[in-house]
């Protein structure tokens, strides 16, 4: 978990946005995405792995934006760093492994 510590920090020093100038979004914020879980660890590992790599090409191409927080490099490679990690056992298990 201490590897997506600096996204949650960097989510919270955010700005509310143009209209309210000077104000961060601070602790309380949402990320749109079904947090179902999954009965079988191999869909649950797979979607995992699918969300971890998401979240790296998010941050590759937030980061090439004008003022754009330096930490979403490190962000984007531990989530990368995560996803290869799953990645080996994933691609060993059988397809109906539970």
């Amino acid at each position: 978990m201490w590897r997506i510590k600096p996204l949650g920090e960097l989510l919270t020093r955010l700005p509310v946005g143009p209209e309210l100038p000077g104000k961060m979004a601070g602790p309380s914020f949402e990320m749109y995405r079904a947090g179902n879980i999954l009965p079988h660890r191999y869909g649950a590992w797979t979607v995992i792995h699918e969300r971890l790599l998401e979240l790296a090409t998010y941050c590759d191409r937030l980061i090439k934006q004008p003022g754009a927080p330096q930490e979403l490099a490190a962000v984007g490679a531990h989530a990368r760093q995560l996803a290869a990690t799953l990645a080996q056992p994933l691609n060993a298990m059988a397809p109906n492994t539970h």
